[in-house]
């Protein structure tokens, strides 16, 4: 087992290494691995995240976040090649939830259903810590790059207006 961790890494790997790096007990580890907490979650985990849904204790949290900054450059975010939108049919949202979050729960759920979901909802769904922080921050990448476009059009046809 490698002794680092990535934006890659699986939360088994996580798990693992809070465990070997950190000496976490074994109930940390679990929750880890029960939250689905990979490494590219890590970075946007608060410290009562870390503290009352993990398990984790303050020498153990000032550990990871010294690791974190010292390797900051592994956990950059990268590019989301799953897509989804407000208008995504309930189809196309249950295979981007298997997939990307792996969630696998039967819910009716369309695109604007979706994105509307606010972080009680989605534990309301069943949704572990993780795969809420992971929707989360797709979300909001979404929503941003949506209203970019919005705005670059709005401009464009601003500028073809005055020509």
């Amino acid at each position: 087992m490698d002794n680092n961790i990535s934006n890659k890494s699986t939360k088994e790997e996580v798990a693992e290494f809070f465990k070997n790096q950190f000496r976490v007990n074994e109930d940390v580890s679990n929750n880890c691995i029960k939250e689905y907490i990979s490494g590219d979650i890590l970075p946007i985990l608060s410290d009562y995240d870390f503290k009352s849904v993990l398990g984790l204790k303050f020498a153990p949290l000032k550990r990871w976040r010294k690791y974190y900054y010292e390797n900051e450059d592994k956990f950059k975010e990268e590019e989301i090649k799953e897509e989804i939108s407000p208008d995504s049919s309930s189809e196309e949202v249950k295979k981007f939830l298997e997939s990307y979050l792996d969630f696998k729960d039967n819910y009716n759920l369309d695109g604007k259903i979706l994105f509307r979901l606010n972080e009680k909802d989605m534990k309301k769904l069943g949704m572990k810590l993780g795969q809420r922080k992971k929707l989360i921050k797709y979300t909001k990448v979404i929503t941003r790059e949506s209203s970019e476009k919005k705005r670059s059009c709005k401009f464009f046809d601003e500028r073809i207006k005055i020509i």
